[in-house]
């Protein structure tokens, strides 16, 4: 059986939400901090889920707000 990939989706909540945290740094006069978070979450999230080992580490989805 071949191996199974993994596909990594953000939601648009996801994306708002680290809009926020980008904002909350530059409120906070650190808006490095905050362009650093934006890169790095969503790359460290991909490489963590694209392990198959750690992506069945988490829950399944069962409801989603979005097709």
């Amino acid at each position: 059986m071949a191996p199974q990939s993994f596909r990594v989706i953000f939601t648009q909540s996801a994306w708002a939400d680290l809009e926020d945290i980008v904002a909350y740094w530059i409120d906070r006069d650190e808006p490095e901090r905050g362009e650093q978070y934006a890169h790095d979450l969503p790359s460290e999230a991909i490489r963590l889920l694209s392990d198959r080992s750690t992506a069945h580490l988490g829950r399944f989805l069962r409801h989603a707000a979005y097709p």
